[in-house]
């Protein structure tokens, strides 16, 4: 039901669950049947979730730190979803942990959606990450911090073009004096036209 096209039902759904016994173990299964199903109808099924996230949110902080990896993973994924200041510390370890590229880089984009206020002083710390780097340049362009900017100005330099691409795609989105100045030096300095 929780999966089901219509919002009612899901919702219905949602609140069935809330009222149920031992949250931690409803919502540690509830976890491990949407590792089967599609990502967008997991997203539809957590994003369901949020009108219960109040009855739901300490079994998810707990799940934050189970012995199960795929279980702390899958929680990551829940908590996006529940607005708690107190998942930020648990989902920054995971940024700070020796997880899969993969995961690290979906943690600091819960991050972003948890509007993180240490988010900027997590990644000042990964710049060098080869694994990270594309990530952060995401980041930084949504958070649009002048701060950011001369990061953002040195990966134009970048052996990548992806780098690069990235790093003037997240310049773009600033409202900033320097930005229209670095834009133009880059236009004028680059003769692989083909790499933007």
């Amino acid at each position: 039901i929780l999966a089901d096209e219509k919002e009612v039902s899901r919702e219905a759904a949602a609140r069935l669950l809330s009222q149920m016994p031992d949250k931690k173990q409803i919502v540690r299964e509830f976890l491990r049947y949407t590792r089967g199903i599609a990502f967008w109808l997991r997203d539809r099924i957590f994003e369901s979730m949020k009108s219960i996230s109040h009855s739901i949110r300490d079994a998810v902080l707990d799940l934050l730190d189970d012995q199960d990896e795929a279980i702390r993973i899958d929680s990551m994924f829940l908590a996006a979803y529940i607005e708690d200041g107190r998942m930020i510390p648990k989902i920054t370890r995971i940024v700070e942990s020796n997880m899969d590229w993969w995961v690290r880089t979906s943690a600091i984009e819960i991050l972003l959606k948890l509007k993180a206020p240490t988010l900027p002083s997590i990644l000042e710390k990964y710049h060098e990450d080869e694994d990270l780097k594309w990530s952060i340049i995401s980041v930084y362009g949504e958070l649009k911090k002048p701060s950011t900017i001369g990061f953002l100005q040195e990966c134009l330099n970048d052996s990548s073009r992806f780098i690069k691409i990235a790093s003037l795609r997240a310049l773009a989105k600033f409202d900033h004096p320097k930005v229209p100045t670095i834009l133009k030096q880059t236009a004028e300095n680059e003769n692989e036209w083909a790499v933007w």
